[in-house]
């Protein structure tokens, strides 16, 4: 599933997307950064294809300012973007991990 083009939510749509395990407590800097610890706050994440948003392997959509089109393939450019701040909420948009491998891959 990926993260839709409007009405971004951190924890029903980028949350499922990552496949982040907690329910409280999220942070949209800890989700993209990875394993970084953001004011506290470190997150784990459940499964196969799963993972912070710098891992997904696929991004873009309408409203997402790094790729406009939907299945874009995830660049250095990109993750440098999504992994320093400022953090954007659109910068996920359309992003998910792909089932054929790749991403983070499990909890953290």
């Amino acid at each position: 599933m990926a993260v839709p083009n409007t009405d971004v939510n951190l924890r029903a749509d980028i949350g499922d997307a990552c496949k982040v395990v907690q329910t409280t407590n999220i942070s949209i800097s800890a989700m993209a950064t990875s394993d970084v610890t953001v004011g506290g706050i470190t997150h784990t994440y459940a499964g196969q294809n799963s993972g912070p948003i710098s891992a997904f392997e696929k991004i873009g959509g309408s409203n997402n300012p790094l790729a406009s089109s939907a299945n874009t393939t995830v660049t250095a450019s990109h993750r440098s973007s999504i992994i320093n701040p400022p953090h954007h909420f659109s910068h996920a948009i359309g992003g998910y991990h792909e089932t054929s491998g790749g991403g983070f891959g499990g909890g953290q």
